[in-house]
C-alpha cells in the first residue's frame, strides 16, 4: 500500500519537508488517538470503582444505622415490660390505665407501634387505632 502511494504523481511532487512533517503528524495522531482511548477505559474503570466503594460504603452505614434503630426498640420493649406499674395493672386489670401509659411509652420514644400481647401473640392493648384486641 504505501508502494502504490509513492507511486502516485502527488506524493512525488511533495516536498521532503512536508513528508516529514506529515509523518510526524500521522505519528502524533495515532498514538493521541490510543492514548485517549486508554485513558478513557482507565478513567472509567476507576469511577466506576469509586462509585461502586461509595454504595458499599453507604449501605454499610445505613445498616449500621437500621441495626441501632432496632437495638433502641428493642432496649425500649424491654424496658418496658419490666416496669413495675406495667405488672400491677396486668395483674388488677385496668386496661384504660395500662392503654395510656403504654400510648405515653410510645409517644416519648417515637414508636409507630406498641401493642401489649400475650405468650401466643394475642392482643391485648394496641396504642394505636384501631383498638381492637384479642387477634393476634
Amino acid at each position: 500500500m504505501w508502494q502504490k502511494f509513492k507511486e502516485l504523481s502527488v506524493y512525488k511532487s511533495i516536498s521532503i519537508r512536508n513528508k516529514i512533517v506529515f509523518s510526524f503528524l500521522v505519528v502524533v495522531i495515532v498514538g493521541g488517538v490510543i492514548a485517549l482511548g486508554l485513558g478513557i477505559k482507565l478513567f472509567g474503570k476507576t469511577v466506576l470503582e469509586q462509585v461502586h466503594e461509595k454504595v458499599k460504603t453507604d449501605m454499610n452505614l445505613a445498616w449500621m444505622g437500621y441495626n441501632q434503630r432496632l437495638k433502641g426498640i428493642e432496649d425500649v420493649i424491654v424496658l418496658t415490660s419490666k416496669r413495675f406499674f406495667l405488672k400491677e395493672v396486668i395483674l388488677v386489670g385496668q386496661k384504660e390505665i395500662m392503654q395510656r401509659e403504654l400510648q405515653k411509652i410510645r409517644e416519648e420514644y417515637g414508636l409507630d407501634v406498641l401493642t401489649l400481647t400475650d405468650k401466643k401473640g394475642k392482643v391485648i392493648i394496641r396504642t394505636r387505632p384501631p383498638y381492637f384486641t384479642g387477634d393476634d
